[in-house]
């Protein structure tokens, strides 16, 4: 210690006299005149009993050279000394306990200490959203606006912040809000609310026999029901198959419109027509420009010729007009066929799959249809859209549909509500343009009759039974189908 404090001091430039006291720096010299070989041996009793003599301002802790602030070069020095010293030792403390708190092998783990009401944080209970505000919710929001209320810019910021986002991005968004509605409808259609249980009609015993007279069929359910409401529904059948869906209001505002103006200028570029093939099952009603239908349709059987290879429909391809018009109508929909993917897909997985693969197969084996379908940025799993444009049906079944398959139904036009029937099932369902109707065409007897106002048009959705039988010669590919899901 006495050398340590020697070389300090003698690093300060000053020397030490025989007295043990520092001598003062000779002036005009500074530190570097100091004769640091005059130095004795340093004796710590004379230095105290000097030190004693010094005042208080200069005795800062431990004796020193005096530093700037009022305390001593030494004093500051050694006081970091000690607290990086008292550190360490703290660090080491700390490892220690924490080591000895861990629990050893066979232990269990000691349960934390009691908090008092003070610590606790606030718990919030689950939020359970009601059937009213999801459907508010649904009927409300459109595929524009519903990036922009999700957003924390302010309402000047939201429009050019929407506007300056990529196409490609913009469209992906508005995608994905149409898919997250549709599973958000399917959900509320699963609810016990929302489901109607069957008590006598059987899916299975439907498949399995064969269809008569429609004029002939009679009611097996005891009960009528009316679906009029705002909610989403599904009809469950007595053997447990989902056999109805019904979403009020389920295709987004902005949706509708796009969809509205590529059905309408796709049907004028087309020759509509009012006596399709074996098609004795309704009529039209005259009711505004459109009348007449017309089919899309990439995997066409034509009907009565099972065996020919498949193609593109006529209605599609008939002239250089109605072909590129197609392939417009297939881009705007867009937002349409991923709604009705998505709801297929939450109502009935196992079909949605075996949708798939026979939509891979048919595309790869027929390049019409990869290349009429590469106009849609989202695939469509069904190879055939129908557009009817103020039709009515008379009871019937979808007899070129494979039994089990789903049908999906887009309502728009200008009518202000309507009513699809259900002869078995005593089900009657009031429409509004918007809606969307699932239903297993091929296996429910269904109708829709021409008392409306208005100009009452549809998108159909389907799959056809010579497609799949094709499918089940190459690949043994079957259509499949699973039980409703549980009503929550």
């Amino acid at each position: 210690m006495v050398d340590t404090r020697a070389r300090y001091r003698a690093s300060l430039g000053q020397a030490v006299t025989s007295n043990g006291l520092p001598q003062p720096d000779v002036p005009g010299k500074g530190h570097a005149s100091v004769n640091l070989e005059s130095a004795v041996t340093f004796n710590p009793a004379t230095v105290h009993a000097a030190n004693s003599s010094l005042p208080s301002e200069m005795l800062r802790g431990e004796q020193g050279h005096p530093s700037e602030n009022g305390g001593t070069v030494a004093s500051t020095n050694h006081a970091a000394s000690a607290g990086k010293k008292r550190n360490r030792t703290r660090g080491r403390k700390k490892k220690a306990a924490a080591v000895s708190a861990e629990p050893q092998v066979g232990q269990k783990r000691p349960a934390p200490a009691p908090t008092t009401s003070k610590s606790v944080a606030k718990k919030w209970k689950m939020f359970v959203a009601t059937p009213e505000a999801i459907k508010s919710h649904i009927a409300q929001l459109s595929t524009t606006t519903e990036v922009e209320d999700m957003s924390d810019l302010s309402e000047s910021e939201r429009p050019s912040r929407w506007s300056n986002r990529p196409e490609v991005h913009r469209h992906a968004a508005a995608i994905s809000g149409i898919r997250r509605h549709a599973r958000t409808a399917a959900r509320l259609a699963a609810t016990v609310q929302g489901t109607t249980q069957g008590l006598v009609f059987s899916l299975t015993e439907a498949v399995s026999t064969p269809h008569g007279p429609a004029h002939a069929v009679q009611p097996v359910e005891p009960h009528p029901t009316v679906w009029s409401g705002d909610i989403p529904r599904r009809y469950v059948t007595a053997d447990g198959y989902a056999g109805v869906y019904h979403i009020p209001h389920g295709i987004p505002p902005e949706t509708l419109r796009r969809l509205v103006a590529a059905a309408s200028k796709w049907g004028r570029s087309v020759k509509l027509s009012r006596t399709l093939a074996n098609d004795k099952k309704g009529g039209y009603q005259d009711a505004g420009e459109l009348v007449g239908s017309g089919r899309i349709v990439t995997a066409w059987h034509p009907i009565g010729h099972p065996h020919d290879p498949a193609g593109v429909s006529a209605d599609a391809r008939r002239t250089a007009q109605g072909l590129e018009a197609t392939c417009q109508l297939i881009e705007d929909l867009d937002g349409a066929t991923a709604y009705v993917m998505e709801l297929l897909k939450a109502i009935d997985p196992e079909q949605y799959d075996s949708l798939e693969k026979l939509y891979e197969w048919r595309i790869s084996k027929y390049k019409a249809a990869k290349a009429i379908e590469s106009s849609s940025k989202v695939c469509l799993f069904f190879e055939g859209r129908e557009l009817q444009f103020n039709r009515y049906s008379k009871p019937h079944w979808d007899t070129q549909d494979p039994h089990w398959a789903w049908a999906i139904i887009i309502y728009f036009g200008t009518f202000p509500q309507c009513r699809m029937k259900f002869r078995q099932l005593r089900l009657e369902v009031v429409l509004r343009p918007g809606d969307v109707v699932a239903l297993r065409g091929q296996d429910i007897l269904h109708e829709a009759g021409n008392l409306f106002q208005g100009e009452r048009h549809l998108l159909v959705h389907f799959t056809h039974a010579t497609l799949w039988n094709e499918a089940f010669k190459e690949i043994q590919l079957k259509i499949k189908t699973g039980l409703a899901v549980p009503s929550m």
